[in-house]
């Protein structure tokens, strides 16, 4: 939803930086893996090549680490502690790669020409190599998080991280990837709650009113009659809602798109004096994290757009 991911020139530029992110250590072992990987190199993957790729690749890892398990029953003490480590290795790789499987199953949701995502990609003779990677120092933090042992759905927010950043180099900031990777589920939670009851502003999130922080959800994910202000209160520290103060302008003469979801639009024109709005707003990386969120409709939502 939000108006300043600038979307790339096609589907297939932001694959490969997906590829990229675990290429490094893909072993083909498997025969499956190796012709994916082949198209691959040759400029003739599809979405579902490139996710075989991935799948196939972490299907051959988990046998190897199956392998070392039944080793290390009767590996000496010396042993075990390498079998050790390298189990932990193969799982640390499993995750990464299905974690970049997630992504190109997003992709098409932050590229323009999605709709070339299950169509053969032209021959590297007549195809220029795309010219926007995703920075090695990003993609180092990354695979840092998705290596690690992830909830899911913090996986799934990496994931749709990797397809953004894929997508669009540069769009997802270290500290909004920092964040995915440490939030506690208890703000996540919090944070998801105030998305559902938000309602779109000139191409951003806000709860309006100038005292909601007062006003009490008659139900949401943490029961009943639960004060917005506590939840506010409990993301205090996230740096995900910007300060109380904060306001969004309407220009005089000027029209402002709000929606709360596709079957509730309308517009505010501003025609004699600029309308400031005040509310509950998103910080910048809080914005840019709430596009990897699918909202739940809130009807409450929809009570406040209407106040």
């Amino acid at each position: 939803m939000a108006n300043w991911l600038q979307k790339p020139k096609d589907w297939y530029a932001g694959a490969i930086n997906v590829i990229r992110s675990v290429g490094p250590f893909l072993i083909s072992q498997s025969d499956q893996a190796s012709e994916a990987f082949a198209r691959h190199k040759g400029r003739l993957a599809t979405a579902e090549a490139m996710k075989t790729l991935l799948v196939s690749e972490a299907e051959s890892i988990a046998a190897v680490r199956d392998s070392l398990r039944k080793k290390y029953v009767e590996a000496t003490t010396e042993e075990r502690i390498r079998i050790r480590r390298d189990i932990a290795d193969a799982e640390a790789d499993i995750r990464q790669l299905h974690t970049a499987a997630q992504a190109l199953h997003y992709l098409p949701h932050f590229s323009t020409n999605s709709s070339d995502a299950n169509q053969q990609v032209p021959d590297a003779s007549t195809a220029d190599e795309p010219a926007y990677t995703v920075s090695e120092h990003w993609m180092d933090k990354f695979n840092q998080l998705a290596r690690s042992k992830n909830e899911p759905w913090r996986q799934d927010l990496l994931a749709r991280a990797l397809a953004a950043e894929s997508a669009n180099p540069g769009s997802i900031n270290a500290r909004a990837l920092w964040l995915i990777g440490t939030l506690e589920e208890s703000k996540f939670k919090a944070f998801a709650t105030l998305l559902d009851i938000s309602s779109v502003f000139g191409g951003g999130y806000m709860i309006p009113g100038n005292n909601v922080v007062g006003r009490s959800i008659p139900q949401c994910e943490f029961g009943s009659d639960v004060p917005i202000g506590r939840l506010v209160f409990q993301l205090g520290d996230t740096g995900l809602i910007a300060d109380l103060n904060s306001h969004k302008e309407i220009p005089i003469e000027s029209v402002f798109l709000v929606a709360y979801d596709e079957d509730y639009v309308f517009e505010i024109h501003a025609r004699n004096a600029k309308v400031s709005i005040r509310g509950v707003i998103p910080t910048t990386v809080g914005s840019a994290i709430a596009i990897f969120y699918e909202r739940r409709t809130n009807p409450f939502g929809i009570a406040l757009l209407n106040e």
